[in-house]
């Protein structure tokens, strides 16, 4: 795909075709994304801000404010959500100027989220004025879709504000917005919506501490991945219900006797292990590495959460192999981590401080918090500082 696209590039230069140069810019910048590596995020970017150039040239704000989210993702990956912010605004912006509305709204949707998201990782007092700027923002979308009749797009937004209930720790608030975006969803024939609805319900139940519904809401969510066709939706929804299935067993499993615990456990295994597995084979057959070794990762977290040590290594080794082929580091990391992790409980400190140190390494140069988190517990784990280095 990078030949044909590089080859497509010198063909569109020497046209001096403006609007198509930049959208194959863009195609370009998704492929350097797609491997997601600081380095290759960071040339993703760099591809974006040259389609955004083109398309400046040719004086098309629409085709502009178009090609802005895969711009806004770039600097998501590389954890400047302020510069993404302001992305989105000129985004908002530029709708604005040439009277898209329902756009307009969409791009609100899309600012509400990465704000969201930045208040969630800030303490200081910018934290409550974020979540408010995206409640409002929400709530304007919300308004401009209401007066454009775009029910989907009034969906979107319900989804907006689950999240954004979630982030104040409402989860009540969360779940009820969520359940009227899923119904907005069903009744416009949306399946694959309705399962990301029926998943943000779940994960209110998570936080109301009712492991329970949101198991049968994953379950759910599963039935309308597979009515809308979606395999790697699917695939995602297939690994989310394993882990809430998890969840219940761990619930049910507190404050019990080791041998009361492992009946309990052993009577639940296939309710856990099934869907993690459906997720792997469907992962296989899609013969995509990088969501094979996602769903392995899946399955390796699952197992050593009900017991399972030795198949949660070996899902661990083949996930951390699969990812160094491909070049993902996020997933790498994560899995070697949680190996550290396996291998210290087994008391082999020596095997745990190694995958613990190769976490490390790999998660400095991932575009994942997460990872970076999950690597940063294993070393500290096995007694070595956060800010060890080799050299």
């Amino acid at each position: 795909a990078q030949i044909i696209a590089d080859k497509t590039l010198t063909s569109l230069r020497t046209l001096c075709a403006a609007e198509w140069l930049g959208r194959e810019f863009q195609l370009v910048s998704s492929l350097h994304l797609a491997r997601k590596t600081r380095k290759q995020v960071e040339s993703a970017r760099d591809w974006a801000e040259q389609a955004r150039r083109q398309l400046q040239i040719l004086g098309d704000k629409y085709l502009e404010a178009e090609c802005l989210p895969s711009l806004a993702t770039c600097f998501i990956h590389l954890g400047d959500d302020s510069k993404a912010a302001e992305i989105l605004k000129d985004r908002r912006q530029l709708f604005r100027d040439v009277g898209a509305r329902s756009r307009e709204a969409q791009a609100m949707l899309e600012l509400a989220e990465v704000l969201t998201r930045e208040q969630l990782v800030r303490v200081d007092s910018r934290a409550r004025r974020f979540n408010r700027d995206a409640f409002q923002l929400a709530n304007d979308a919300m308004t401009a879709f209401s007066d454009v009749g775009d029910e989907i797009g009034m969906a979107s937004a319900h989804l907006a504000l689950s999240d954004i209930y979630l982030s104040r720790q409402e989860p009540e608030e969360a779940e009820a917005e969520a359940c009227q975006a899923e119904k907005m969803f069903r009744q416009a024939g949306e399946p694959k919506q309705v399962a990301k609805a029926v998943k943000k319900v779940g994960n209110s139940c998570c936080e109301q501490d009712k492991p329970e519904e949101a198991a049968r809401n994953a379950s759910e969510a599963v039935v309308f991945c597979k009515k809308a066709g979606d395999r790697y939706a699917l695939t995602e929804m297939l690994s989310w219900e394993a882990q809430m299935q998890a969840q219940v067993v761990g619930k049910l499993v507190e404050g019990l006797q080791e041998k009361e615990a492992q009946k309990i456990v052993f009577r639940s295994l296939s309710k856990v292990m099934t869907p993690a597995k459906d997720g792997v084979l469907l992962a296989r057959r899609l013969q995509d590495k990088a969501v094979i070794a996602k769903t392995l990762f899946v399955v390796a977290e699952v197992e050593a959460s009900v017991g399972k040590w030795d198949q949660a290594l070996a899902a661990t080794a083949e996930a951390a192999s699969l990812s160094e082929r491909i070049g993902d580091k996020t997933t790498g990391a994560k899995a070697l981590s949680l190996s550290s992790e396996l291998h210290f409980r087994k008391k082999e400190p020596a095997v745990a401080r190694d995958e613990a140190e190769k976490a490390w390494k790999l998660a400095k140069d991932s575009i994942s918090s997460d990872a970076k988190r999950a690597a940063e517990r294993a070393i500290r784990r096995v007694g070595i500082s956060p800010q060890y280095d080799e050299e």
